[in-house]
């Protein structure tokens, strides 16, 4: 990598460089900026994180012009009248880097030169990204140098490279040549009054400047860690100008982008488009999936707009309005500006803030506040497809009001100014849950509050682990997922983290807030360590390949899902953490755990929300400060393995072993009636819906051995019809002299009777107790705030 201002043609991200939450710094820490080429050229700039609304500075400095610059934080440049380049104006953004103790006396007599080249000048005009490093050198060399990557590539930090070389301290990054940002905020209007046909429309006014524009349609979307973003419901996209049309046309290879030409005199271009919501059973992803019936509905933002490309998301501000049905009543993490007449306004926000913050409406709507009596507020916001729905118990209000304090207890911390846990309840929705900075989304039957079966199946931790997303995924963010707008590809190879540890402390505060029995929280862990058991598909794929393979695994068939393996970093994950934290209880005889671990992990200011990227190298840092261990080395072994059985090291560890019994638990009785489906996994290999129809089998298993697929059906089992008793039955009677199994089974348009040797009984998953073993999870489980707390 050359010095001395030449450039260096590497690659880099073009957004990962600097975390805004870097280092906190005082005021009065300031970097003198020297801007010395080109000479003459004129430079505006502000402030994007000024409380004030930002503005460009009223008068220009021209080059070479010094600036002092608070350290820690970031500016937008305005470069105008740069030689040999009439017309060009350039919009980059400045990061001041946050200087440790020995580079704030260097920069105490020394102002930091930023030199932009002929050559810099022209590779931007090709509409090539470029970052630009400043740096000290490390080699003790007089003055500071600068390293220059072009052309992004997912993978590579720019800043990173640059410690190599030094100590940096300035990063200035172009993307290609587009709009400036503006100023004035977006505007953005919903209609979501004929949501009960699930079609929503929406009208935005862009603030423009004359010349090429490209909007994007956001891909990547956070949370769903997918390229999902539902293009294909995009309708009825219209652009124009001071009344008049303006063409598009959508960019032949990436059909997210639209571009268009602003005429001159232009300040403002309108945009319209309508949303087209899917119904249940029509496909669709997370988001995007059905969201709308005639009493409710879920509206995320993000699929109702364009924007600009070449601005960060955090950086463009929009006043959006949202439109309802008549009656409706909403709920939503954004603050509220005015209500009327079925119109709600909100106050200007991040485009980045409003796309994290879904709404929440329906006929039937109930607000419930959840407290604490200190700190931010929190609140139950309920929607369901009838009123009967609304009611919830004292009992479940007050284990929700005691999820909110474990989850204090187990932080420290609460990154977000109030938080809603948003709740819509139908038939007709797809039932899912997807974590916001400040709100959960979290899609639910309709009976879900007052249906007991409820908090027995997966709903009970749905809600505890959303929650938990707001410090591990919203605040705490692995580096790939923090991106400047919604185009840039996740990389997701930490999701075991940011998945798998949210898996673990969910179902540790679904135990602590009481929505688990100890009983329930043991089980469900016997469901888990059976599950992991029976996942053939670990003996060739490793852990960490599911969390690089995700974006697409999240959408794979469910059929031969064993074998293939699939978002397995979710429970294969709490697995893992939980063997890490029995690990830490263990090495240090009971005085520390993983609660140590988050209390310095998640640690960080109250209040409004932030993100702050970490490493794999961060998360080996945190946890040998909690407990020195060779933590790379066990992370390494866990994360790389395709041997064995799953990790069930921390059950063992915790005091307990996975054994099968005659009886099922509560839990999977309530899990086999929700799913419709029996799961006989354990037994015979498959996975069998109440129908007949099988979903799965696993491998080595009777019905592997015997030639079964998923997609047969069952029609017959010992020559009597197919019924999930009589399927019980005959596993019961295997244990008493029936060795033999004969199932008669439908393959398309064939029939074939096939006969399994099995003679070992209906099997169910539970956890017993290991004899001179101290019970750690029932340490885990205990909850760390007394009744009586408010």
């Amino acid at each position: 990598m050359s010095r001395k201002l030449r450039l260096c043609l590497c690659t880099c991200v073009f957004v990962c460089f600097a975390s805004p939450n870097l280092l906190a710094q005082t005021p009065s820490q300031r970097t003198q900026v020297l801007i010395s080429h080109p000479v003459g050229m004129k430079v505006h700039w502000f402030r994007l994180d000024a409380p004030a609304k930002p503005d460009y500075s009223a008068k220009p400095s021209q080059a070479p012009t010094r600036i002092n610059l608070n350290q820690g934080a970031t500016y937008r440049l305005k470069l105008a009248d740069i030689a040999g380049n009439p017309g060009l104006d350039l919009y980059p953004i400045l990061e001041v880097l946050p200087a440790n103790p020995r580079m704030q006396d260097f920069l105490a007599h020394n102002a930091v030169e930023i030199r932009l080249t002929n050559e810099d000048v022209r590779r931007i005009r090709e509409n090539i990204p470029l970052t630009k490093v400043i740096y000290k050198p490390a080699d003790g060399s007089i003055g500071v140098e600068q390293v220059s990557f072009e052309n992004p590539k997912p993978g590579h930090n720019p800043v990173q490279a640059a410690k190599k070389l030094g100590e940096p301290l300035l990063v200035l990054r172009f993307g290609v040549i587009e709009q400036p940002v503006s100023t004035r905020p977006i505007e953005l209007s919903v209609d979501a009054t004929e949501a009960p046909r699930r079609l929503l429309h929406a009208r935005m006014k862009i603030p423009v400047s004359a010349g090429p524009l490209t909007l994007f349609y956001p891909k990547w979307i956070q949370g769903e860690h997918s390229p999902n973003g539902p293009i294909n419901d995009l309708s009825g996209l219209k652009l124009s100008a001071d009344g008049k049309p303006v063409a598009w046309r959508r960019d032949d290879l990436d059909l997210y982008a639209f571009h268009c030409t602003i005429p001159a005199g232009v300040e403002s271009l309108d945009v319209s488009l309508d949303y087209l919501g899917a119904g249940k059973d029509s496909g669709g992803g997370f988001g995007s999936s059905a969201s709308m019936t005639p009493q409710l509905a879920v509206v995320n933002w993000y699929m109702l707009l364009l924007y600009p490309k070449g601005h960060a998301v955090r950086d463009l501000h929009v006043n959006a309005n949202i439109t309802l049905p008549k009656g409706w009543k909403l709920g939503t993490a954004l603050p509220v500006e005015s209500e009327k007449d079925g119109k709600t306004t909100f106050k200007t926000a991040s485009l980045e803030m409003l796309a994290d913050s879904p709404v929440l409406c329906g006929k039937y709507f109930l607000e419930v506040p959840l407290g604490p009596a200190k700190g931010p507020p929190h609140y139950l916001c309920l929607a369901c497809d009838s009123a009967a729905g609304l009611a919830i118990t004292p009992e479940l209000k007050a284990q929700y009001e005691r999820l909110v304090l474990e989850a204090g207890a187990l932080f420290g911390t609460r990154h977000y100014r109030s938080y809603r846990f948003l709740v819509a309840m139908s038939e007709h929705i797809n039932h899912f849950a997807v974590e916001h900075h400040e709100c959960s989304d979290n899609r639910m039957p309709e009976r879900f509050l007052i249906d007991d079966n409820y908090r027995k199946t997966w709903a009970a931790w749905v809600l505890p682990h959303e929650f938990v997303h707001s410090w591990n995924g919203k605040y705490r963010r692995p580096e790939g997922l923090v991106l400047p707008d919604y185009q840039q590809p996740m990389r997701t190879k930490l999701l075991w983290v940011y998945e798998g540890l949210t898996q673990y402390l969910g179902f540790l505060l679904t135990a602590r807030s009481g929505l688990y029995t100890p009983e329930g929280a043991r089980e469900n862990y016997a469901l888990v360590a059976d599950w992991a058991k029976h996942q053939r598909g670990r003996t060739w794929r490793s852990l960490e390949d599911t969390t690089v393979t995700a974006p697409h695994l999240y959408f794979a068939r469910g059929d031969w899902a064993s074998r293939r393996r699939g978002v397995d970093f979710y429970d294969e994950g709490a697995l893992l953490w939980l063997d890490v934290d029995t690990l830490i209880r263990e090495k240090s005889g009971g005085k520390k755990s993983l609660d140590d671990f988050c209390q310095s992990f998640f640690a960080g200011k109250d209040g409004k929300p932030s993100v702050k990227a970490y490493t794999m190298k961060d998360l080996v840092k945190a946890l040998n400060e909690v407990i020195p261990n060779d933590w790379q080395a066990f992370l390494d072994r866990r994360l790389g393995t395709t041997e064995g059985e799953g990790p069930l090291d921390g059950i063992t560890r915790g005091g307990w072993k996975l054994v099968y019994r005659d009886k099922p638990g509560d839990l999977y009785k309530a899990r086999e009636t929700d799913d419709k489906a029996l799961n006989l996994a354990a037994s015979i290999g498959l996975l069998v819906n109440e129908d007949g129809k099988i979903s799965d089998v696993i491998q080595s298993s009777p019905a592997d051995k015997a030639g079964i697929g998923p997609g047969m059906k069952v029609l017959g089992i010992n020559d009597r019809r197919f019924t999930s008793e009589r399927m019980r039955e005959a596993l019961a009677a295997s244990a008493k002299g029936q060795a033999k199994l004969r199932l008669l089974v439908e393959n398309q348009d064939y029939f074939r009777t096939f006969t399994l040797p099995y003679a070992e009984g209906d099997r169910y998953p539970h956890l017993e107790r290991v004899e001179r073993q101290p019970d750690l999870l029932g340490e885990i489980f205990r909850g760390r705030v007394s009744l009586g707390q408010k």
